[in-house]
C-alpha cells in the first residue's frame, strides 16, 4: 500500500482521515486473511468473510449481509450460492434462508481469533480513553454510512 506510515500521518489533517481509515482497515484484513490461509480457508473471499463474521459474531441474516456489500441482487445471490457450494453456508431445502455450516463456523472462529489479536494490539498502543474515542468516531461514521446508503442496500424484505 505504499510508504504511508501512521507515525508520520498528520492526525490533525481532516483530509487525511479517509486515507487513514483505508490503511487502518488493512490491519484487520491482513491478519484475518493470513489466519484463514494458514487454516485452510484460502477459498473464502473478503465478501464471504464479512457474511460469515456477521452471522457468527452478530447473529445477522446472510441475505441482508450479502445485500449490504454486493449489488445488484443477482450478484449478492451468487455470493450466497458460492458460500453454499464451498461448504461455508447451508440452504434449507425449499427455503431462501441460509445457515452457517460446520466449515463456515470453523472459518468464523478463525476470523474471530484474528480480529481479537488485532484488538489486543490496539489496546496495547492506545489508552482506554483513546479506544473509546476511536469507537465513538467509527460509530458516527457507521451512522453516516447508513443514513446515506441507497434504499436497496438497507432493505429488510
Amino acid at each position: 500500500m505504499g510508504d504511508f506510515s501512521v507515525d508520520e500521518a498528520d492526525t490533525c489533517d481532516p483530509a487525511a482521515l479517509s486515507s487513514q481509515l483505508r490503511f487502518a482497515r488493512d490491519g484487520y484484513q491482513r491478519a484475518i486473511r493470513a489466519a484463514l490461509d494458514e487454516s485452510g480457508f484460502e477459498d473464502l473471499s473478503a465478501f464471504g468473510v464479512y457474511v460469515l463474521d456477521g452471522i457468527y459474531s452478530h447473529g445477522h441474516i446472510a441475505e441482508l449481509l450479502a445485500r449490504q456489500i454486493v449489488q445488484p441482487a443477482e450478484r449478492h445471490r451468487a455470493l450466497l450460492i458460492e458460500l453454499v457450494r464451498t461448504g461455508y453456508l447451508m440452504s434449507a431445502a425449499g427455503r431462501q434462508r441460509f445457515r452457517i455450516a460446520d466449515r463456515g463456523r470453523a472459518a468464523a472462529e478463525v476470523i474471530e481469533v484474528a480480529r481479537q489479536s488485532v484488538d489486543v494490539e490496539i489496546d496495547s498502543v492506545l489508552t482506554p480513553a483513546e479506544v473509546h474515542g476511536l469507537r465513538t468516531g467509527l460509530a458516527a461514521l457507521a451512522r453516516i454510512a447508513e443514513r446515506n446508503a441507497p434504499a436497496e442496500a438497507v432493505s429488510t424484505d
